[in-house]
């Protein structure tokens, strides 16, 4: 995306600019695309729209584009005001800002993959166990840790990755 800066004399103006051969091939109604994915489109073009013009009435005149061009590939009104309503000029600010990265990201907790824990249900007696230690104490992760299982080695899958790592492989030994 393009942008066409203006100095004025009391400050300078951003706006979107739009090549001539630009033929608005954005997602169409119709596509495969999940309906999330569509939302998605929308909502990160207006964002990119209310960062990159500086003035309302050039938002809003840009949107209004976008809108037109939307509709020409065949979305629908209701569809496309309910997503254009959902991003205001008015929270500019925070769209320029940058986003505060999450300090607790989800940990991993790596459980062998075994007969004697194939019966049980290892994720919801975790999961309990997690939301009581939560209550009892404020300061665990924000999220509790995604359960993940790892197949436990056998002798023989360790001998097969020994021969393959073999120097000679044509040598018998």
């Amino acid at each position: 995306m393009d942008l066409t800066i203006v100095n004025n004399d009391t400050r300078i103006l951003l706006t979107t600019y739009t090549k001539p051969i630009n033929l608005f091939l954005y997602i169409t109604n119709d596509s495969y695309q999940a309906p999330a994915a569509k939302k998605a489109f929308i909502i990160g073009r207006l964002i990119d729209f209310v960062r990159k013009n500086s003035t309302y009435e050039l938002f809003k005149s840009v949107r209004a584009d976008f809108y037109k061009n939307c509709c020409a590939r065949g979305h629908k009104h209701s569809f496309l005001v309910e997503q254009l309503t959902t991003i205001n000029y008015a929270d500019r600010q925070k769209y320029l800002s940058p986003k505060e990265k999450e300090s607790n990201k989800g940990k991993i907790l790596i459980l062998p993959n075994n007969p004697l824990t194939q019966n049980l249900n290892i994720n919801q007696i975790f999961y309990r166990a997690w939301n009581e230690l939560c209550n009892e104490n404020k300061t665990l992760l924000k999220r509790p840790p995604m359960v993940a299982w790892k197949k436990a080695r056998r002798p023989g899958d360790i001998v097969n990755t020994h021969q393959s790592k073999r120097l000679c492989p044509d040598h018998p030994i």
